[in-house]
């Protein structure tokens, strides 16, 4: 941790605090919305909060961060960032429970077995779920993958954000002025688009309900079937709840950046 990070940044309970301090969750119901963490998750992480005095509840019940460490994230991600992050977006219950249930719904049609809410997917089982899922999200999808180019799943995102659903996507920074090209639309539809050049994984989380971490690029010859991606989605509380965590990470670092923001092309 770098001499200037707050306290359990990158953490289930820097998330918490963040949510709490910076976002504005003031009740239970905010910190799932905001977070996307399971109960289990939040309940435990505000217990271990609450018994190192680290937050507290006003007299009419609302969360807040003990003043050292409030001051301590919004220099952090306020004062010093000054507004280059995501936009924070709530995503109520019903959303992560409708994404779950197409989910679910896709692989009882295809006659998948699930197991503990896992399932290993190849080739055109893996492209077939992440359209479905794609075309059913309600809220957000947010995104993870080092190479992007033209695809049609990229032009069903546009179509997306041009509804209100917000997407981020964090990437390598781009290497020619065709990729700049390529991101600089998808933004003018709406779409985050952040640069971090460690990026490797592959990774879908859609309305922080269903994960897929796979080898599948976001171009053509990837995504349409010309070479062989395998993968695991998810439904599990618990591993969603750490991809949201690990990622929300990533897309805050201090190395990654929001593009037009300064980015340049390599």
């Amino acid at each position: 941790m770098g001499a200037d990070e707050p306290k359990f940044l990158d953490s289930y309970k820097g998330r918490i605090i963040k949510a709490i301090a910076i976002d504005g969750a003031r009740t239970w119901g905010d910190l799932q919305e905001l977070t996307g963490f399971n109960p289990k998750t939040i309940n435990g992480v505000l217990s271990e909060l609450f018994s190192i005095d680290a937050i507290y509840k006003t007299s009419n019940g609302e969360y807040r961060v003990a003043k050292d460490l409030y001051l301590d994230y919004k220099n952090y991600f306020v004062d010093n960032r000054k507004g280059e992050g995501a936009t924070v977006l709530k995503v109520k219950q019903e959303d992560q429970n409708s994404i779950i249930r197409e989910f679910q719904g896709w692989l009882d049609l295809k006659k998948i077995a699930i197991t503990d809410n896992h399932v290993f997917l190849e080739g055109s089982r893996l492209n077939g779920l992440t359209n479905h899922l794609v075309e059913n999200v309600r809220a957000e999808l947010l995104i993870a993958n080092p190479y992007i180019d033209k695809a049609d799943i990229l032009n069903d995102m546009k179509g997306l954000a041009q509804k209100g659903i917000k997407i981020k996507i964090l990437t390598r920074p781009p290497e020619t002025t065709d990729k700049a090209e390529l991101i600089n639309n998808l933004q003018a539809y709406g779409i985050e688009v952040f640069a971090n050049k460690s990026v490797h994984a592959k990774i879908m989380v859609f309305d922080r309900g269903v994960a897929i971490i796979s080898s599948m690029n976001l171009y053509a010859f990837s995504v349409g079937g010309g070479s062989w991606e395998a993968g695991i989605a998810t439904s599990s509380g618990d591993v969603v709840s750490e991809v949201l965590n690990r990622l929300s990470a990533k897309f805050e670092e201090r190395e990654t950046s929001k593009f037009g923001s300064g980015e340049r092309t390599a």
